[in-house]
């Protein structure tokens, strides 16, 4: 493989990369709006997804200096690790739901 066409190759793939962080960061943003606005979460958790989200978006922009976008993609992760364990643990289910209703 010629080294331009390397070089090309992993341009792309890091583009590619920092263009997931667009999705990633609207989803958080939107889980944390959600949180937020319904009331079934906790708060702390819908703004921890705010922020994620926020900071998923911007870093998005600032991926090309280095180490910049770590803080927010690490934000992001562990509020999406403690989401998960949350509705693992059974936690945060709303009053009423199929998990609730006897047989």
């Amino acid at each position: 493989m010629d080294a331009a066409v390397a070089a090309y190759a992993f341009d792309v793939g890091n583009i590619g990369f920092a263009n997931t962080w667009l999705a990633l960061g609207s989803f958080a943003g939107a889980a944390g709006w959600v949180m937020l606005s319904s009331g079934a979460w906790p708060r702390w958790l819908g703004w921890w997804g705010a922020v994620a989200g926020v900071g998923m978006l911007l870093a998005r922009f600032v991926w090309t200096i280095e180490s910049a976008w770590f803080v927010p993609y690490g934000v992001f992760w562990i509020w999406l690790l403690t989401v998960a364990v949350r509705l693992m643990m059974g936690r945060d289910v709303p009053a009423g739901s199929a998990v609730e209703r006897p047989e």
